[in-house]
């Protein structure tokens, strides 16, 4: 069905948006939103809206009334201006725009704003006032190499933390975009993350582009922007289609509508231009949605190639126009393996297959946490936490992971309390911890763990154990898995490689037994011995591995 509405989208897209690749139309979607222009002691506020099938527009809010408003002069391909001279500054002034569709009409607020209320109605805000200058030219000449890993942290702006640790709803509780930037950087820097997703659940609308005022004004927002680029960590943006933007044009419109492909084409140059983000995240929505921003995703890339499309959520593999999808059937499937008792894992060891592209998702947002999930006592969940992120590490894919999953949380996470931090007062929460960062850097610093071709060389699902190659340039690490709660002592593993232990998720300073190899001769007869401490991760360096 998928790949359906993906052929379909992509024939109805080739024939009705040709205008979109016209550089005339693509400048003048660029001016699209609220622009000004100083003439004198007068101001000239230019509105612009792109409503295709619109019989006529209004400019209504607090400057021309809310009810009549002012009308727009129709251009061409939908486009709808009006030119508001003043004396007086719009500047934070509220708008929307009244559209009248077959003798209905409907408010809408501007896709193109650079503000939007954080509240009901959703109006958007004059801002035209933008005196921020970049200084992430560094960043941006970087990351067209496309040299990093793709490791993102996806936040909740209003409850990663809040002031005092008040709910989020409280006046003044959340983090302004400054503060957050100053905030937030260091710590994900810290654990070795690449980029920074904004969740959907940042914006109060998030059919619309706008970051919200909640948390300061756009100049703020591309602070924060810039302050993640100038410390070497990328940004992601949720994509527009969480609510169907279809309702923009007239409400009966479907994602298969050609206003609707250029619309989405056209929105996401204007902010990635504008706002330097270095790419889209699509949260799962519908298959009709995925197809047209697998499209949106193909057509974007060809001008701008160093920006990423993330898909959450399972997708047919013939849409992979994005750089990385995640397989929510997989991911779960892994979960139950770590949910069942160690004993009956036998059953179920081909749910460890390590094949495919993927952006692996942490399951935090769900109704029970991975710690609460997880089989086992108090010490036993840690330790399938530690076994469960160092698997993860060696994914042949893209990672992802939710806030909050670093501090280990045995309760869901309240989605207007921001996160647990007092956890990291307790001892083997702060351990936890530590291994996260120790193992992300690790991930950051190893290119045969981000880059490399993975193979599997040896798996016993009696023992359920698992022992996995990646290769990249000369440099070979082997991943060991322990799934069972024994320890295997003296475990025989025929693979031939002169190997040494450089990580193991059982280290005393993790919370583990420090039951370790550092110290031991791995080499025998026809492969190599090491002891696997219970529910345990082990990475060894190899010079080199001999084909049996």
């Amino acid at each position: 069905m998928a790949s359906e509405c993906a052929s379909h989208i992509h024939c109805q897209a080739e024939q009705n948006t040709s205008f979109v690749k016209d550089q005339e139309t693509l400048d003048r979607h660029r001016t699209l939103g609220v622009s000004r222009k100083d003439e004198g002691a007068l101001s000239v506020y230019t509105f612009r809206v792109w409503a295709p099938r619109a019989d006529s527009v209004h400019l209504v809010g607090d400057f021309v009334g809310w009810e009549k408003g002012r009308p727009m002069t129709a251009l061409s391909h939908g486009v709808w201006e009006y030119h508001l001279t003043t004396e007086a500054s719009l500047e934070g002034m509220k708008y929307k725009y009244k559209l009248t569709s077959r003798g209905k009409s409907r408010y809408y607020t501007d896709p193109y704003a650079w503000q939007c209320e954080a509240t009901e109605p959703f109006a958007s805000v004059v801002c035209t006032e933008n005196r921020f200058h970049f200084q992430d030219t560094v960043w941006l000449t970087h990351r067209r190499k496309n040299t990093l890993p793709l490791y993102v942290y996806e936040i909740d702006t209003a409850t990663w933390r809040t002031h005092n640790s008040r709910p989020s709803d409280e006046p003044f509780a959340v983090f302004g975009y400054r503060e957050l930037a100053d905030t937030l950087t260091p710590y994900v820097k810290g654990l070795s993350y690449t980029h920074v997703a904004l969740s959907p659940e940042c914006f109060t609308a998030p059919a619309y582009l706008s970051p919200s005022t909640r948390h300061g004004s756009f100049d703020d927002f591309l602070y924060f922007v810039n302050k993640l680029h100038t410390n070497g960590v990328g940004i992601l943006y949720p994509f527009p289609l969480v609510n169907p933007i279809t309702q923009f044009c007239d409400g009966v419109c479907s994602y298969h509508c050609p206003s609707i492909i250029a619309y989405t084409l056209l929105a996401l140059l204007h902010f990635a231009e504008r706002c330097h983000v270095d790419g889209f995240l699509l949260p799962s929505t519908n298959e009709d949605a995925s197809a047209l921003a697998a499209f949106a995703a193909s057509e974007i890339k060809k001008s701008h190639p160093e920006l990423l499309f993330l898909h959450k959520g399972s997708l047919d593999a013939s849409l992979c126009a994005f750089d990385a999808v995640s397989n929510s059937r997989k991911e779960s499937a892994l979960s139950r393996y770590l949910s069942c008792d160690p004993f009956f894992r036998r059953y179920h060891h081909k749910e460890l297959a390590l094949d495919g592209q993927t952006l692996l998702c942490e399951p935090c947002n769900s109704d029970r946490t991975l710690m609460s999930g997880f089989f086992g006592n108090y010490e036993e969940k840690f330790a399938t936490m530690r076994l469960y992120h160092t698997y993860r590490l060696l994914y042949p894919a893209a990672l992802h992971a939710y806030m909050g999953n670093e501090l280990a949380p045995f309760t869901p996470r309240q989605h207007k309390r921001e996160l647990e931090w007092f956890l990291l007062d307790f001892s083997m929460h702060q351990r936890y911890f530590s291994f996260v960062k120790a193992a992300n850097a690790l991930h950051l610093e190893s290119k045969a763990l981000y880059a490399g071709d993975c193979q599997v060389l040896y798996e016993n699902e009696n023992d359920n154990t698992l022992v996995v190659a990646k290769q990249y340039e000369g440099e070979c690490l082997i991943g060991v898995f322990n799934f069972s709660a024994v320890l295997l002592s003296d475990y025989y593993l025929p693979i031939q490689a002169n190997c040494h232990e450089i990580f193991s998720s059982d280290s005393i300073a993790f919370g583990g037994s420090g039951h370790e190899n550092t110290r031991k001769n791995l080499a025998a007869e026809g492969g190599i011995v090491l002891d696997i401490p219970p529910l345990c991760a082990v990475i060894l360096r190899a010079n080199k591995i001999e084909s049996n």
